[in-house]
């Protein structure tokens, strides 16, 4: 299921009119992911009595998946 993160009390430079873009490009981004894993399967394992169970994150390509404890690249922040 798709998910956005929301930065909340970050300050951002707006763009100018002038700087090359996406409009309503405010900043860059990394967004790291952090917890027991498989590294194996690429899943994060759980931390209960479920076991057998892992939870795979994709790219918003919903195929590529993000490695475990591994930084994504740069993304573009939007306001």
């Amino acid at each position: 299921k798709p998910f956005t993160i929301h930065l909340q009390n970050c300050a951002f430079d707006p763009n100018t009119p002038d700087t090359a873009g996406s409009a309503g490009t405010m900043s860059k981004v990394t967004v790291s992911f952090s917890g027991a894993a498989n590294t194996s399967k690429k899943a994060y394992t759980t931390s209960g009595i479920a076991q057998h169970v892992g939870v795979q994150l994709l790219k918003s390509d919903n195929a590529t998946i993000i490695d475990p404890n591994t930084p994504m690249p740069d993304g573009d922040a939007q306001q």
